[in-house]
């Protein structure tokens, strides 16, 4: 059974959700930079409704976790896309190649 606190922050966690969702609603990418950033939120609004909805059920949490890392690559991703990709690299991510991994993304070094 979850806590009172949990509880609460479920709340908080679903209410910070919809009004993201509200305020993205209708925003669409005019240009390839835009519409790639818009659509990596989407995946991660999607995601994290998931998570949420999973730990309603504790006996689904640990499927819930093992959202966080697709969600944590989405986010990156789509910082990527939106502030710090070329064109170049908007070009490729667009066409479909994968051009980055999480350590490049992320500033972690081997």
């Amino acid at each position: 059974m979850l806590s009172d606190l949990s509880l609460k922050n479920m709340m908080r966690a679903e209410e910070m959700h919809q009004c993201i969702a509200d305020e993205l609603g209708g925003v669409h990418g005019a240009d390839d930079r835009l519409f790639l950033f818009t659509a990596f939120v989407s995946v991660v609004m999607s995601h994290h409704e998931a998570i949420l909805t999973l730990l309603k059920n504790e006996r689904l949490a640990r499927s819930a976790l093992a959202l966080f890392r697709p969600l944590l690559e989405a986010a990156y991703r789509g910082l990527f896309a939106g502030f710090l990709a070329s064109s170049r690299e908007l070009e490729v991510i667009n066409d479909g190649y994968t051009l980055w991994n999480l350590e490049r993304l992320s500033g972690i070094s081997g």
